[in-house]
């Protein structure tokens, strides 16, 4: 990631950080970086808490959007992002992808819902 940050992102005036619905990394947790990548979604089960009254599929989908909330407040802490965020050169975008029906949503930080795009 450091690597696409330093190189990749500053060609770039536009970052959206997108999350497949229903694509998890089951047995990818055997790679040394997908496994310390999942424990930056520590705070992301944490905001879930106990979230009750939802199916597992509906707390898997939340924690999704969760991460991508928390990605969207990470990234703009790495050196290179921060500055070209602050300067107005950079805009932060979290995305859902939903595979099955092709339904795009986007972030809206203020509420912290997920909307359909456009």
């Amino acid at each position: 990631m450091v690597d696409f940050l330093e190189s990749g992102v500053l060609k770039f005036k536009r970052v959206a950080f997108c999350w497949y619905r229903s694509l998890y990394p089951g047995k990818l947790t055997s790679v040394p970086a997908v496994r310390r990548w999942l424990t930056y979604g520590n705070r992301s089960r944490r905001m879930l808490g106990r979230a009750t009254g939802m199916s597992e599929q509906g707390k898997l989908e939340r924690l999704a959007e969760c991460n991508v909330i928390v990605q969207i407040e990470h990234l703009p802490t790495h050196p290179s992002v921060k500055r070209r965020f602050g300067q107005g050169k950079l805009g932060l975008h979290g995305w859902m992808y939903h595979l099955h029906d092709g339904e795009l949503l986007q972030l809206d930080p203020p509420t912290g819902r997920f909307l359909p795009w456009p």
